[in-house]
């Protein structure tokens, strides 16, 4: 069966169908992500984002992935209904928030309760003060995770780190143009956010915080079988790296070898640096990683060298923001109030934490 965003969607709504009849608590079922996009399916891979929002505990775990096909899965999260009660703070959230704004289509809801919602997250979502705060949460978070890097012993953790702050960094500035970008659309989508911002120099920047060079397209190619058995070799993996996704990432990474390298290049040095953490990998995957790790400038003996300039890179990031702050009137964001991590960077924090890392304070 050729598994298309018609299908994809009336099984969507079976799955909410099933679950509404069996769980009270649901109030809300709605379709986050970009199911409906043209080309939400990387390689011939995605998955269907549904967030259930429930009225109260009801045991569930807060992230579910179920088997569609072997190139789509369903990704499951539940939310409580009080993590939608202020509507400034959901304004202020990069993932949350700007799920909301993209007008999601709802499956299922009690007494217009997601209308409600959207009236009040959508007041002002777009001034440049709520802008400057999404992108500011997303920099804090790459901060944390730079300074967690620098307190890790461990190489294999600290290049992860790195790459979480590489990441968080870039979605900064996404954020000011924008929504934020997941891990495959990363280096897909970003150049043209740079340009949105009149600063396509951040494109070249971003890729230079993870690799010194762009491999050859064959080299890169044949880098993702070892990938796939290291993928394949995992015990017990975190829910970061469920048998669910291997396809989901492989076939994309695939797929953008030819026309947009580094997209591809990113896919496979950020998950294979996740899946280095829960224990050893196969010879072959090992020596390809490894091959990996030298040719981007991410090796063991290189990583202390790469963090001034990881460190000069989120400066420049932090100077943008004020500088775009100063500019509306308002003050530097460096001299904003303290804020804590939104509830999305905890959920990500929750994943790092599965992974035996510590999440950061």
């Amino acid at each position: 069966m050729r598994i298309n965003p018609s299908i994809m969607t009336q099984n969507a709504r079976q799955l909410v169908r099933e679950r509404t009849a069996q769980d009270r608590s649901i109030v809300c079922v709605y379709l986050a992500g970009s199911l409906l996009d043209e080309d939400n399916r990387l390689g011939g891979a995605g998955d269907i984002d549904l967030v259930f929002v429930h009225a109260y505990p009801n045991g569930a775990p807060r992230r579910e992935l179920l088997r569609l096909s072997d190139e789509v899965h369903f990704d499951l999260l539940h939310r409580a209904q009080s993590e939608y009660s202020d509507p400034r703070a959901l304004r202020r959230q990069p993932w949350l928030g700007c799920d909301l704004w993209r007008k999601p289509t709802v499956f299922f809801e009690q007494n217009h309760w997601f209308d409600f919602v959207l009236a009040g997250a959508f007041s002002q979502f777009d001034s440049p003060e709520n802008s400057l705060w999404r992108a500011r949460a997303a920099l804090q978070n790459a901060r944390r995770q730079q300074m967690a890097a620098y307190q890790e012993q461990d190489a294999a953790r600290q290049r992860l780190r790195c790459l979480r702050a590489v990441e968080e960094g870039a979605n900064a500035l996404a954020l000011l143009e924008s929504t934020p970008l997941g891990t495959r659309r990363l280096l897909l989508d970003f150049p043209q956010r740079a340009a949105a911002l009149d600063a396509p120099q951040w494109t070249a920047q971003l890729i230079g915080q993870f690799s010194q060079e762009i491999p050859a397209r064959e080299t890169l190619a044949g880098w993702i079988d070892p990938w796939r058995a290291a993928y394949r070799a995992l015990q017990q993996p975190p829910l970061e790296l469920h048998p669910l996704k291997e396809n989901y990432y492989a076939q994309a990474a695939a797929a953008l070898v030819e026309d947009t390298p580094a997209a591809a290049l990113w896919i496979l040095l950020r998950t294979w640096a996740a899946l280095d953490l829960p224990g050893p990998q196969p010879a072959e995957s090992a020596a390809a990683y490894e091959q990996l790790l030298h040719t981007t400038g991410l090796a063991d003996a290189d990583l202390e060298a790469r963090f001034d300039g990881l460190d000069a890179w989120l400066d420049g990031i932090a100077e943008t923001m004020d500088e775009l702050s100063s500019a509306v009137g308002l003050a530097p964001v460096s001299e904003w109030e303290p804020a804590a991590p939104p509830a999305d960077v905890a959920d990500w924090e929750n994943d790092w934490a599965d992974m035996g890392g510590t999440p950061s304070a």
